[in-house]
């Protein structure tokens, strides 16, 4: 990671989000940090030193299991904060995060700004809708079943545009399962003609009989 010392670069990543600029009238002044592609941002078990905005790039998250096994949590590739979890709980880590391309992202230091940060209404509204947006998420992900061809069919149905995946790994993420996994039921689902594979990584629904196009 190396810091960048570019405030009209910086001026411009406030000016684009109304959290950031907010925060920035409110008096918080921000760090902006570089991190090459496949570099690690955070590391599982280890203290959050910041509250960092990303504000370019694409980051990709990771849960550690007790025995040290990596598994997708989920992908980031537009405005995402990290730290938002340790700043409420425990300071460690709960997840490993690496960039997957060059990201950029505007920090504040936990250290030093804790509990003016704990105090800042609009970050802490802000941080609510975030959790709680994520948390209907899950439980509609949830009621769709555990199986995971259920899930997937649903995925394929509601979340992907013209029904149809184009390469697996959103669906990897998304679905929080292992490509063996997902290749598993790809491969019943086209047996069994509920799915066409129209090239490598590419699946879609079989439209019904009788079905036509959107107009």
């Amino acid at each position: 990671m190396k810091i960048i010392q570019d405030m009209q670069k910086m001026q411009e990543y406030t000016d684009r989000y109304i959290l950031l600029e907010e925060m920035r009238r409110e008096g918080f002044t921000f760090i902006m940090q570089q991190y090459d592609r496949h570099e690690l941002i955070t590391q599982a078990d280890m203290k959050v030193k910041y509250l960092q905005f990303v504000v370019s790039g694409t980051i990709q998250i990771y849960g550690v299991r007790t025995d040290g096994a990596q598994f997708p949590v989920g992908r980031g590739n537009g405005f995402t904060i990290l730290g938002d979890m340790e700043i409420m709980g425990p300071e460690k880590s709960m997840f490993l995060v690496e960039a997957i391309t060059e990201v950029i992202c505007l920090a504040i230091s936990l250290d030093e700004k804790k509990q003016e940060l704990l105090s800042c209404n609009i970050l802490m509204r802000y941080l609510l809708a975030s959790v709680s947006d994520k948390m209907v998420r899950f439980m509609d992900s949830e009621a769709q079943g555990a199986d995971l061809q259920e899930k997937l069919l649903y995925y394929l149905q509601n979340e992907c545009e013209n029904h149809e995946i184009c390469g697996i790994e959103p669906a990897i993420y998304a679905l929080h399962c292992s490509r063996r996994q997902l290749q598993r039921v790809l491969r019943k689902l086209c047996a069994e003609e509920k799915l066409i594979h129209a090239g490598r990584g590419k699946y879609s629904m079989k439209k019904a009989q009788g079905e036509v196009k959107d107009q």
